[in-house]
């Protein structure tokens, strides 16, 4: 049977020091090319853009909080935008009362039965004829 032992060693908490930022010419290019990149994302997203040092100390999580809010710009109305306000002032044609009422064609019922569309001879056009004439239609 073995036993198994776990080394206090290992998990030694004593040396609580993080280390320090080397701010030598190889890191800071590195870091300028990574800022550019992450500066066009934040401003795709609406969000200001980091100076050099603001980035180093977010790549090594000193900053929780965006430092400087940003400021928004005051945008501009469009003219389409200025006319679509107007127009919401302005009445509807349906508020008014009787103005979108339909002609009356009560009488078009009363005149179809008496009358038919057809070809009134063999080589002529479409044209109305009386009902009792349906018989003598191309003839």
């Amino acid at each position: 049977m073995q036993i198994m032992t776990m080394h206090l060693a290992q998990f030694n908490s004593l040396n609580k020091k993080k280390p320090s930022i080397r701010k030598t010419k190889s890191n800071l290019a590195r870091w300028a090319k990574g800022m550019v990149s992450f500066n066009k994302d934040r401003k795709s997203k609406g969000e200001r853009a980091y100076t050099l040092d603001e980035y180093i100390d977010h790549i090594h999580g000193k900053i929780v909080k965006d430092p400087r809010p940003f400021e928004k710009m005051e945008v501009k109305k469009s003219l389409a935008d200025e006319r679509m306000e107007a127009n919401k002032k302005l009445k509807s044609v349906t508020e008014f009362k009787g103005s979108c009422s339909l002609p009356d064609d009560s009488y078009k019922d009363s005149i179809k039965g008496k009358y038919t569309v057809a070809i009134a001879y063999n080589k002529g056009g479409y044209t109305v004829i009386p009902a009792d004439e349906v018989k003598h239609i191309g003839k």
